[in-house]
């Protein structure tokens, strides 16, 4: 991420971090795109994950033929810059 904070405009990058789920910790990777607005900023992340990531079986579930492998996860950001005294 752009630093410092661009006061208005279109940023892209990536936010990497750990994920638990299920007592099973692993890295992701979120490809972000945030906007700025004066001292708000709204962002999209999204990122893939699989179930052996986090060592979950797929659901098996009567009448459904299949369950993809790929979970396909998206986050939706709105935020507010404060600077501290």
């Amino acid at each position: 991420m752009p630093w410092p904070l661009p006061v208005d405009g279109v940023a892209t990058f990536e936010l990497l971090g750990d994920m638990t789920m299920h007592g099973v910790t692993s890295p992701v990777t979120f490809d972000v795109t945030a906007e700025f607005a004066g001292d708000r900023i709204s962002a999209d992340a999204n990122t893939v994950i699989t179930f052996d990531q986090f060592g979950m079986s797929k659901p098996r579930l009567f009448l459904i033929v299949s369950v993809a492998d790929e979970i396909s996860l998206e986050l939706e950001v709105q935020a507010i810059v404060a600077f501290s005294p």
